[in-house]
C-alpha cells in the first residue's frame, strides 16, 4: 500500500470544506468520537482491531466506508448490519476479510472490493445485493467456485477474479448478467 502525505495547506482547507461528511477513524485511538458525526456520510477506518463494534464508531447513515492498515479482518455476524445506507463498501486495505452474513442486508451497496476474500465459495447472501454492480474479488486465492446463484446480480457490470486460481469454472448463470 502506498502512502502519500499532504500538507497542511492543502489538508486544513479540505477538512473545513468537507466539515461533517468525512470522518477518517483510528479505531486504536482510544479518543475516538466518531459517532457523534450524524450527518458523516463518508468514513475510513484505519487499523480495525475487532474490540470495538462498527456501530460504535460509525453513524448509521454513512455512505461509503473504506478500511485501511487492518490486517485480515473476521467480522461478526451483525457488523453491517447498522448501515442500512451503505453504498460502498472497501477492504482494499485490509490483508484478508471473511465476509459476514450482514452484508446480504445492505440493500444500497453498488460496490465492493473485498481482495483477499478469505471464503471459501461466493456467500449466497451475496445474492440478495440486488443492486450490486461492481464486485472485486481479485487475489481471493481462498475461493474455489462461484454459486448458481451468481446469475441474480442483474446490475452487476464488473466482475474482478484475477488472482482466484482455485475457481476451474464458472456457472452458466453467469450468462444472465447482460450489463457484464
Amino acid at each position: 500500500m502506498e502512502r502519500y502525505t499532504m500538507h497542511d495547506l492543502v489538508h486544513d482547507p479540505a477538512t473545513l470544506i468537507m466539515g461533517d461528511e468525512l470522518i477518517v477513524s483510528n479505531v486504536a485511538s482510544k479518543n475516538n468520537k466518531a459517532h457523534s458525526h450524524k450527518y458523516c456520510r463518508y468514513a475510513s477506518v484505519t487499523k480495525y482491531d475487532h474490540t470495538t463494534r462498527l456501530s460504535n464508531v460509525l453513524p448509521s447513515k454513512v455512505r461509503s466506508l473504506h478500511f485501511s492498515d487492518s490486517g485480515n479482518l473476521n467480522l461478526s455476524y451483525g457488523a453491517f448490519s447498522f448501515a442500512k445506507c451503505l453504498r460502498i463498501l472497501d477492504f482494499s486495505g485490509c490483508s484478508g476479510i471473511l465476509l459476514p452474513a450482514s452484508i446480504g442486508q445492505l440493500k444500497q451497496l453498488k460496490y465492493l472490493t473485498a481482495p483477499r476474500m478469505q471464503n471459501k465459495v461466493l456467500p449466497v447472501f451475496m445474492t440478495e445485493l440486488s443492486r450490486l454492480q461492481y464486485l472485486n474479488l481479485d487475489g481471493s486465492a481462498q475461493i474455489s467456485g462461484l454459486s448458481e446463484s451468481i446469475g441474480k446480480l442483474g446490475s452487476l457490470r464488473y466482475l474482478g477474479l484475477s488472482g482466484c486460481s482455485r475457481i476451474r469454472e464458472l456457472p452458466a448463470s453467469l450468462g444472465n448478467l447482460t450489463n457484464l
